[in-house]
């Protein structure tokens, strides 16, 4: 028989070195969302329960949502389909329970973020008051408690990415398949739920464990087949249905908003008459599907209502309609164009995304509810932690509105400096570790790949809401950042401690 664990037992895990951080970590998490509850932040659930004519653009008809869930997500070519599923079973809950089950689940996605984030540190080698300290700055971030009460994709992508990288550094030093499983299962997830995150960048992500422990090249596969499964199935399902091999059918539009929809005047009317674009140029992207139906695109008579509806039940325009399947391929054959034509106007815009990519995450114009409960707080926190010259201003509207890129005051010199150091020192700490700890080297490298992934795919192809896209990516840089700080430390001190000593797990080149 199994003994009994008598509570002195469970003290005892409880206080011990290891476990200690973690409870505090807790304790603060609790102790932070009940201050900030007490001014009066609160989840918004504007994105199902808003007013008529505020629908967002990622989700289905909220009627379809409740009514045909499963069939109107089969259908769903615009958006990767979990944000959509997510939606539609809150939808399908008494309205009483909605806010309530949000809230939680969001709220163990903020305490699964912090605890990954801190216990991945600690197994990169990172030093436990560093790793702590971390996690406690990412817990009171303004950006975390105004994303944390929003529902929307950013905040799960975020809690998996970080979880993602927890996974990894323990599969890569214990070879369990649970963690294994875990790591490419959460990077799949993300694939399924934000539309930044595409095939390649999982092909990229297995086909570096593949090559930093090729001896374990059969344990890597058979980790990977459920989740390759999943998303290939996913990719194969939309290729069917669209003939799209991505999990958003939007590219061609959303590219068209930096590059036509941005132009100087008379640009495109130029580039029209010279034969360069086609007249779609001269259409606003993103426009009703009436403004394309029938010249650029047949009218879909398919018989499902998420395909064929031109708009929603309140009112706004159905994006997953159809028809933008061909308009967004139409339209990127002329941003293409456009681009090659004159690359000056486009790189200026890239430049300016950017420059908005490191403004603050709380500048954004769908957290500007909460934002105001915690306007003392947020100007602190991006004043005295992000090194912030500027006082808090909304960048995105000025960048949507009036394109215009962030004043150089407004960029954070601290976010600025994280990213330097995770972007330049990754690859040089990364291959210093590679013979004497290649769990942490790999780990480093899969992080440096993420962040220069979603940089180059966002800031190449949107402009204004690059903010978000950088809070998507969670606590990536900065772990990046740490792990960089810590290695070439140690090595410029010409000494390791014993959590860096050589890797049992690790393999000879």
């Amino acid at each position: 028989m199994t003994p009994r664990r008598s509570l002195s037992d469970y003290t005892h895990v409880l206080t011990s070195r290891a476990t200690r951080p973690l409870v505090a970590l807790t304790a603060v998490f609790f102790l932070s969302r009940a201050i900030f509850y007490g001014v009066g932040v609160r989840f918004d659930l504007s994105e199902i329960r808003g007013p008529a004519n505020a629908d967002p653009w990622q989700l289905l008809d909220r009627h379809l949502l409740q009514t045909q869930l499963l069939s109107s997500v089969w259908h769903l070519h615009s958006q990767p389909p979990l944000f959509n599923l997510f939606c539609g079973v809150l939808l399908k809950l008494p309205v009483s329970w909605q806010l309530g089950t949000a809230t939680v689940i969001y709220g163990a996605l903020g305490l699964i973020l912090a605890l990954s984030t801190y216990q991945a540190l600690v197994d990169l080698r990172v030093p436990r008051w560093l790793s702590f300290t971390i996690a406690v700055l990412l817990l009171l971030d303004p950006s975390s408690i105004l994303y944390e009460n929003w529902l929307s994709y950013a905040y799960p992508s975020a809690a998996f990415l970080s979880f993602s990288a927890l996974c990894c550094v323990r599969y890569l030093r214990t070879t369990k398949w649970g963690w294994g499983f875990g790591f490419l299962l959460s990077i799949s997830t993300v694939i399924l739920l934000n539309s930044t995150y595409q095939a390649l960048w999982f092909v990229v992500v297995v086909g570096l464990l593949l090559a930093a422990f090729r001896r374990r090249w059969r344990s890597i596969l058979a980790v990977a087949v459920l989740p390759v499964m999943v998303v290939g199935g996913w990719y194969v399902k939309d290729f069917a249905q669209t003939r799209t091999f991505t999990t958003s059918s939007w590219l061609g539009m959303n590219l068209a908003e930096i590059t036509l929809a941005d132009a100087p005047p008379g640009v495109v009317d130029r580039l029209v008459r010279q034969g360069t674009l086609t007249l779609l140029a001269k259409v606003i992207p993103f426009s009703p599907v009436a403004n394309y139906v029938p010249r650029w695109a047949p009218e879909p008579h398919t018989g499902i209502p998420a395909l064929d509806e031109s708009r929603k039940g309140d009112g706004t325009t159905n994006y997953n309609n159809l028809a933008y399947v061909k308009v967004s391929q139409l339209y990127l054959h002329d941003d293409l164009a456009y681009i090659r034509a004159e690359p000056r106007i486009y790189l200026g815009t890239v430049v300016k995304a950017g420059a908005l990519w490191f403004v603050p995450s709380d500048e954004y114009a769908f957290v500007t509810g909460n934002e105001g409960k915690i306007a003392h707080w947020t100007r602190l926190y991006d004043g005295v932690v992000l090194w912030q010259p500027s006082s808090h201003e909304n960048a995105a509207l000025r960048a949507i509105f009036l394109q215009q890129g962030p004043e150089p005051s407004q960029v954070p010199y601290g976010t600025v400096l994280v990213w330097l150091v995770a972007l330049i020192g990754a690859p040089i700490a990364a291959i210093s570790l590679r013979r004497i700890d290649r769990p942490t080297a790999t780990t480093l490298t899969f992080l440096w790949l993420t962040i220069l992934y979603a940089f180059l795919t966002t800031t190449l192809i949107e402009f204004g809401e690059n903010e978000r896209f950088r809070f998507e990516l969670g606590p990536l840089p900065v772990m990046a950042a740490a792990v960089v700080v810590v290695t070439l430390g140690r090595a410029g001190g010409g000494s390791r401690s014993s959590d860096t000593a050589t890797d049992p797990q690790a393999e000879p080149p």
